[in-house]
């Protein structure tokens, strides 16, 4: 009776044990299903940006400015003072092209890496906002996976793009560090603030959670009003 009773226990143990080991496979992976899910998005979501951003640029482009070399021919033989408001109007629409097809596939993130990118978009804000950055790298960039660096791009992008529109900031810092098993990405700023528990959260802050997750790494957000906003990213190696 006693040993009938303890082979009882034991399968009700091995049931509970095969139970739990069931329900944690089950959740790992539904964690890869919804990685991959995301992963797929992000892939067909950049190539959806780099195909516009080509479409600018081989396109759309080269049409204004013929049109603006036929206005200015125009202008030399007539000296209409109103067609050279147009060919100014026209310089500004190739200007504005030039800067939506860098913000969708910006060609120095292909061509020269993620330092020079984010230089470049740095550069960007000093010459048109007249904001001072700030840009500090250790070895940190020699650790990030080649998969991964279109993905960290965006989110410092996306937080660049939040800063302009929201937070009146005058100064923006990026810091990068790499320890044995992450690489942490720093974003500061010295704008408004705000109180992160009050403001709905949107689509932009929404996009840098998402990608964060798709590289399996850690996002926090840190603001107070009148104190600026600080981006943390944890990403593994």
């Amino acid at each position: 009776m006693q040993s009938s009773e303890t082979y009882i226990i034991w399968l009700g143990v091995l049931f509970i044990i095969g139970l739990s080991v069931a329900i944690l496979y089950c959740k790992r992976v539904s964690k890869k299903i919804n990685r991959l899910a995301n992963e797929k998005i992000l892939i067909a979501e950049e190539q959806a940006m780099k195909k516009i951003a080509e479409e600018l640029h081989d396109n759309l482009a080269p049409s204004i400015l013929l049109a603006r070399m036929q206005l200015e021919h125009f202008v030399k033989e007539n000296k209409e003072s109103t067609l050279q408001k147009s060919i100014d109007q026209i310089d500004t629409v190739l200007e504005q092209t030039r800067q939506i097809a860098i913000l969708l596939h910006p060609s120095s993130l292909s061509e020269l890496g993620l330092q020079e990118a984010i230089k470049n978009l740095l550069h960007q804000l000093r010459q048109y906002r007249n904001i001072k950055t700030n840009l500090s790298m250790d070895n940190a960039l020699l650790a990030i996976e080649k998969d991964k660096v279109i993905p960290l791009f965006r989110i410092i992008q996306e937080s660049i793009q939040n800063l302009l529109k929201h937070a009146r900031a005058t100064e923006i810092s990026i810091c990068f560090r790499s320890s044995e098993q992450f690489v942490c990405v720093d974003i500061l700023d010295n704008g408004i603030g705000f109180d992160v528990n009050k403001v709905r959260t949107g689509a932009g802050l929404q996009n840098m959670q998402q990608r964060t997750r798709s590289l399996q790494g850690q996002f926090r957000l840190l603001s107070k009003p009148g104190h600026g906003t600080h981006i943390h990213l944890k990403i593994p190696k």
